[in-house]
């Protein structure tokens, strides 16, 4: 987003699906104004033109997650109409833990979700092993 031609800040999304609805949403990642901005309304133009976005596109919903400390932000996003989400809990797996858990992972591991998704174990190997891209339902 710019004010008088100048870069002040920007809106990072992408597409979600939800299963509970059926329909896709759209998620922010991040939303950044630069502090000599904030109170602008920037921040409120970023964020309309995404809930126009969801809407033009038959979206679900707009979402985002907020560091429960970050008291301001949460004010703003509430006078907008957001509402918190206290019944979910955000989950990671970063560092020592993802690496060890994709080592946990193996072929027949790949095999066995492919089963049950319902893919042939044999359709669309390639000489380098899976490409579950090129795969099709049995």
């Amino acid at each position: 987003g710019e004010i008088d031609g100048d870069p002040q800040g920007f809106a990072l999304f992408f597409h979600n699906f939800s299963p509970f609805e059926g329909r896709p949403g759209v998620y922010l990642e991040d939303l950044f104004v630069r502090p000599a901005a904030r109170g602008s309304g920037l921040g409120k133009a970023l964020l309309a033109h995404l809930a126009k976005l969801a809407v033009e596109r038959d979206c679900a919903r707009l979402e985002w997650s907020v560091l429960d400390w970050n008291a301001p932000s949460i004010g703003f996003y509430q006078s907008l109409g957001a509402r918190l989400m206290d019944e979910w809990t955000g989950m990671r797996v970063d560092g020592h833990a993802l690496t060890a858990l994709a080592k946990d992972s193996g072929q027949k591991d790949d095999d066995a979700i492919d089963n049950h998704m319902g893919y042939s174990a044999d359709a669309g190997r390639t000489a380098g092993g899976a490409n579950r891209a090129d795969r099709r339902p049995n």
